[in-house]
Formats: structure tokens, sequence, C-alpha cells
């Protein structure tokens, strides 16, 4: 007897609810009468069908089943259970087993994914069962999977010199669960095929595969590929790998251009960098090593690596001490193997190292002098000089009789120049004539005398006096619609307490606010309304104090200049791409940018095409590129290019929005309607041809142009077209012929337009 639990779409069948309680029912009374009628309950499981013992293939929809027995004495109807690891279970119900008879049961279906070694059991589960020995049944079977790879390639690869002989390799994987055997076949263009048999390849192992010897005679691009075969590979996805390699005649030549230091005079004892630039001229990336040498003692190489055709860069070398005096030769040399032009390889200069002296002094003191008013508010100032021959970093002290004295620091004054020092601020008390001196402090001076300065200045007492000393808690840079809190320091520089209104302005804001009974000699910070940023540009804060009986003008007056930024910025214009392009072109979307705010931005900029194109830039210029993108896809779509600046406050200029119509690669220019709103340039029907290419080239005005064909190194080969070109779409043919009339070879060809600003290229390949 077969059981097939399973309806009409092939899911296994439940039993209506009553059907069931009334099982349960007869189940329990037979448990409890059987004993009684002196019956025997049993159900075991006699073996498992499926899945079978041995292997089973990875992703294989699996029914497992099983034959179930009743060796009782009476028809029993039971539960069966099936369960594989622990990641599969189900249960079928057995109904009215006679006695003696079996039956075999199917399960749900079981998809083979977790490989390795796997357990299954089924064992049936009667209430009544008076023996579960023989309840259980258990199989081991194996979860096999058939899979190599293509890891890496790893040559041909990158730039390679022609004439050169190469060992193709490339990086394999078995990813089956057991030892496989193959063969992996290596292509390099339409030129090269070898096969290589890999033989007992263990589960999780890899290999690197060399083939038989390429030789790049034929200059181009070129793509190698590795291809495994492997029967009943379940992942054939993995099976391939490619990329391209360049074949070109190339040069080297790496040279010094310059010495950048040490040159010059420097001090005996100052620690340097010698530092150089050097150039790469030739047509490929080098490694070449440089040698920097000073006078006869000092030599050191750096390693240049992997430095790109017609590149630049600075090399810096070791540390070098001037000990000696004296001028000594500094040269800088490349030392690449095979350059073939020698004569640029070095670069010469001199340095001279001095003896140090250190002597600075001040020379005059420039304020306060004369007769000035009690309260006034001044900067002291003094001229110093640096009398030696050795660069110098000091202080320098500025004192006014026994109440003020400041010092600065002086960094890096060069020998024999001078420099005017500003001090802290001094109100001008106690009234009278006090002594004014300025002095240096270098600890290594090696003459003391004219290291100080010394003047006067006539203090002359004001009763009623207040002044606004500083605009205060606003900001240098104040941000379009934020909101300050202006604040401004007042002092009384009279000798009486004083009340007086102090009013602050910018621009058309005003306020004014009331200070009473100020002591003679304090400060108080006055605060005012909250202001609103809303211009742009500069804007002055002016804080003015407004004493009735002020016998001193000319300090009431405190300004600030502060900076009204706009943030805004907004995308203008998508230049590429526009109008209709041919399908599979590869563009670098670009839009231009216009920064409606005053200050310069750093912003993120977002361009989408469709729903299969987006990408982000960050730019604070007006025009930005983004990446490429291969328009695939037939057909008309929206593009959209948008900033999304933090800050920025008018956000409806941010977005552009424009569309493109993708058309088919071989569209005749007649039936593009129109002119263009950008200069393209693509063939009619495929690139790769056999007799003859059609160019199609559209012109948005009218402008010089100029249609030639190069080879792949880089040769032009003719001139399709040469003049001025009216706007509209124009085709030019090409029978793959040369400037003499000779028909060329087969390969690869570029077709480069020119106009005005503006170089497009495209690639076509002719059949052999």
């Amino acid at each position: 007897m077969r059981y097939r639990y399973r309806n009409g779409v092939g899911t296994p069948e439940r039993r209506p609810a009553a059907q069931l309680k009334f099982a349960a029912a007869v189940i329990v009374v037979l448990c409890i009468a059987g004993p009684a009628m002196g019956k025997a309950w049993n159900a075991a499981t006699r073996r498992i069908i499926t899945p079978p013992t041995g292997s089973t293939d990875s992703g294989t929809m699996v029914v497992p089943s099983a034959v179930v027995f009743n060796p009782g004495d009476s028809t029993a109807s039971f539960p069966v259970h099936f369960y594989i690891g622990t990641f599969y279970a189900d249960t079928q119900y057995v109904s009215s087993l006679a006695k003696n008879d079996s039956a075999t049961v199917v399960f749900d279906t079981w998809p083979a994914l977790q490989r390795g070694s796997q357990t299954a059991r089924c064992s049936t589960a009667l209430v009544a069962d008076e023996s579960t020995a023989n309840d259980r049944i258990t199989r081991t079977f194996n979860v096999r999977v058939r899979d190599v790879g293509v890891d890496s390639i790893y040559r041909p690869r990158g730039i390679i010199d022609s004439g050169s002989s190469i060992t193709p390799q490339a990086r394999v994987t078995n990813y089956s669960t057991g030892t496989q055997s193959f063969y992996a076949k290596f292509r390099v263009g339409n030129s090269y095929l070898d096969s290589q048999y890999v033989f007992n390849l263990s589960s999780g192992s890899s290999t690197t595969v060399s083939f038989n010897t390429w030789r790049a005679d034929t200059c181009g691009t070129f793509t190698a590929s590795c291809t495994l075969s492997l029967a009943n590979d379940q992942v054939v996805g993995n099976n391939k790998k490619q990329n391209s390699c360049t074949v070109l005649k190339i040069y080297r030549d790496a040279s010094t251009m310059r010495i950048v230091g040490p040159k010059g005079v420097v001090d005996s004892g100052t620690v340097l960098t010698p530092q150089a630039v050097v150039r790469n001229y030739g047509n490929t990336a080098e490694t070449f090593p440089v040698i920097f040498t000073i006078g006869p003692d000092y030599t050191d190489t750096m390693q240049v690596t992997s430095l790109a055709p017609q590149d630049s860069q600075l090399v810096t070398f070791a540390y070098w001490t001037a000990v000696a005096p004296g001028t000594f030769a500094v040269r800088c040399s490349t030392a690449q193997p095979g350059d073939t032009s020698a004569s640029n390889n070095w670069a010469s200069d001199s340095v001279e190292v001095v003896a140090s002296s250190y002597d600075v002094g001040v020379t005059r003191l420039i304020a306060p002098k004369g007769v000035v008013d009690s309260g006034a508010v001044f900067s002291p100032q003094a001229m110093v000089r640096n009398h030696g021959n050795t660069a110098a970093s000091f202080p320098v002290i500025f004192r006014i009789g026994a109440a003020y004295a400041d010092t600065m620091q002086i960094s890096g004054l060069a020998p024999q120049d001078s420099q005017l020092v500003t001090f802290a601020y001094w109100h001008a008390g106690p009234g009278g004539v006090l002594t004014t001196r300025c002095s240096t402090a270098l600890a290594i001076d090696t003459l003391a005398s004219n290291d100080a300065a010394t003047d006067s200045v006539q203090v002359i007492v004001r009763l009623y006096d207040v002044g606004a000393i500083r605009v205060i808690a606003l900001p240098d840079t104040a941000d379009s619609g934020n909101l300050y809190v202006p604040q401004a320091i007042v002092r009384n520089l009279g000798s009486e307490p004083m009340s007086f209104p102090v009013r602050m302005t910018i621009g058309a804001y005003s306020d004014t606010k009331q200070v009473n009974n100020l002591p003679a000699g304090d400060s108080w910070a006055v605060t005012f309304a909250v202001w609103t940023a809303s211009g742009r540009g500069s804007a002055a804060a002016v804080c003015s104090t407004m004493a009735l009986d002020d016998r001193d003008s000319t300090n009431d007056l405190a300004l600030k200049t502060i900076f009204q930024r706009v943030r805004d910025v907004g995308a203008e214009m998508i230049n590429v791409p526009t109008g209709n392009v041919t399908q599979g072109t590869v563009v670098s979307p670009s839009a231009t940018l216009e920064n409606f705010g005053n200050s310069s931005d750093n912003f993120p900029v977002v361009f989408h095409i469709g729903t299969f194109y987006s990408d982000i830039q960050y730019t604070n210029g007006l025009s930005v590129t983004f990446r490429p993108c291969t328009l695939a896809v037939m057909g008309s779509f929206t593009m959209k290019c948008s900033t999304a600046m933090s800050g920025d406050r008018i956000r409806s200029n941010d977005a552009v929005i424009d569309s493109i119509r993708v058309v088919s690669s071989g569209i005749d220019a007649g039936d593009l309607p129109g002119t263009p709103r950008a200069v393209t340039l693509s063939t009619s029907g495929s690139s790769v041809f056999s007799g003859s290419a059609t160019i199609v080239y559209g012109l948005p005005k009218r402008t010089p142009v100029r249609l030639e064909v190069y080879d792949a190194c880089g040769r032009p080969v003719q001139t399709l077209a040469s003049g001025v070109g009216e706007p509209g779409y124009h085709t030019a043919v090409w029978h793959c012929t040369g400037a003499d009339g000779r028909a060329l070879p087969g390969g690869a060809y570029f077709v480069r337009l020119t106009t005005d600003g503006l170089t497009l290229t495209s690639k076509v390949v002719k059949l052999k």
C-alpha cells in the first residue's frame, strides 16, 4: 500500500478538524481498551527510500519518502515524522494501516542546499505503541557541489612593451565539495589560444595556471580571458575572467627638473630637508632611484615608485645638518635603468653655510608720546630690528609707568629686517608724566646696548568722559537669517560716576539702552535687542555713547565690521548628456552650477538619469563632472541635477531637470530631427565593420570642425572632414584606407572629432 497524502497542487493534504478529533478519540479508546482486549499495538519504520544513499547534487529538489509497517495485530492510524539535519522537518498521517501491512509515505519537497554530509531520520509516533525500538530509521548521505572558478588573471595586464614575451597566468579555485580535474583555456585577442589541464585540485584549494608564451608583437589594446571547463559545473557564473592589456612601444626618460633646497645662504647648525622635483618624460609609469648629494659628505637615495607618464613628483630626502661654514655643491640625479636621454638626468646648485650672529634691538617708540587725555585708549607701538645675520624669534616688552606692561612674541624676523610691534590697549592714566620703555629679550643676544629705547607721555586728567570700548558677542561672519544678541563694552573714563544712553546700529537696525551710575574707571557690558542678519556683504556694527557732558567724543564710538554671509547654491544647466545619444555611449555627466550666495562653499551635488544612474560629487566650483555612465537602454529618460548643501537659504533654485533620448546605434543622420544641443559623435550601425564605417556627428552651431582617424598607436591615418561645419547632423564614410588611398589592416581605430574648444573620440574595429 502506498500513501501519498497530497492535494491537487502537490502540497500536503490537511485532514478536516472533525476527522482529526474522531481519530484522536479512537486512539484514546484503543489505548485504554486495547490491553483489556489483548491487542498488540506497534508501528515501525522499515526503510528510507529518499534521499538515497551516496551523493545528491546541490540544488536538487528532493522528495523525502519512507516505508512504514504495522507489525501489530490491529489496524492502526498514526503520524510519521521526517527530519533532515536541523533545517528540515515534516509530518504526514497514515490512516487505517492494516496489521502486517506497509505503506510508502511521501513528504514535502526539500531543496538540497546545505552542502556536505547530512543525516535523514524517519520515525513513527503511534500513541499506544508497545514497542518503540523499531520506530526510527536513519540514513547518512552527502550533498555534493561541483564548481570551479577563475579568481583573477595575473598576466598579461596593464601596459606591455612591444616585442615582450609574456607567460599568461591565471589563479583558479576548486569551490566543489570534492577533488576536481578540468581544462583551463586562455585567450589574448584573436591571435592567441592555449589550454592547460588542471589535475586533481582538492576541494577549497587554489592554484596558479601558467600557459604557453605569448609574444606581444602588435600594438593595440587586447582582451585577455581565462575560461574553465568542468562537466556538470553547477555555478557557471565564475567560470570566466577577463581584463585588458595595451601593447605599445615604451620609451623611458626620468629627469631631475630642479632642486628645491637647500640652496642660497643658510646658518651653521641649521637642520634642513633636501628636496628636488623629478619628472617622468616617458610614456609608461616608471620606478627608479633618485640620488641627492651635498658636498663630499652627504649622499641619500630615495625610490620613486610608479610615477605616471608626464607626471612630476617632489622627492624628500634624509635630514642634512649645515655644520662647517663654506660653499657646497648640491646635485640631484635620477638613475633609471634603460633611460633613453641621460642629458636631463641631473640638476645642480650650491648652498653657502655661514656662522650665525644674533643681535636684535628697539630702534624707536611710536606711541604713546606727547600729551594725551586721561582715559584715552591707545595701542602702544614700537619698531624693532634684527641686526644679526640669522632669523630670530624673541619677546618684546613695553612698559608705561608702573601700571602697564605687555609682552609680544616676534617669530622668525629675517636678518636686517624691521617690524612694527603693536601691544595691548592702554587706557591713559594716571595723570602726570609717565616713562615709556620698550626692550627686546633675546637670550643669546650678542649686543645688549641697543636692546631698549625710552620716552615719556603726559596724561591730562578729564573729569567727564565715557566711551565705547569695543563691540562684542557678534561674530566676524554672520549667516543671513540667524539671530544674534549684540553687546558692547562701555567705560567711564572720567573721575565721577555717570549715567548715559548707549546706542547700537547695524545698517537699518538700531537700539538704545541706558547705563546708570557707572562708577569712574568701571566698564559695563551693554546688551541690546536681538538683531536678525538679513542683508548680504559687509555691515558695520557701531556702538556709541551719548553722554551730554562728555568732554572727549573721540572715544565715543566702537566699530566692528561683520560679514553677512548668504549661503545659496543651485544647479543652472545640465551640459552632458543632452539631446539624442546613441545606445551604448559612455558619457560623463556634467552640469553648470551657480553660487547665488556671497561666500565660497564646498557642497554635494547629485545627478540622476532615470532610475538606473545616480552619483554624488563634492565641489566648491561652478561646474561638476560625475562618474561615467553607459547608456545601454533605449528610450527617453529624465535627468535631474541638484545641489544638497546644508544651510542653503533658497531651496527653489537647487535643481535643474532635463531629458535625453537614447537611440539605436544604427540610426541614420537623416533620422535625427533638428539641431543637437551639444556636439555628438557616433557610428551609424555597428562600430565593428568589414567594408566601410559611417560616422555620424552633430553640431549645435556653426563652428570649425576636423574629423580624423588614428590607429591604435596614436598615428593619424586619414582626414574625413576639415573646415567650417554648419549646425545639424552630418555623415562621413570611411572605407578603411589611409591618406595615400591604400587599404589599412584590420584592428582597432579611433575617430576623433575636434571642434572649437571640444574633442570627442569614438572607437571602431575593422574585421580582418
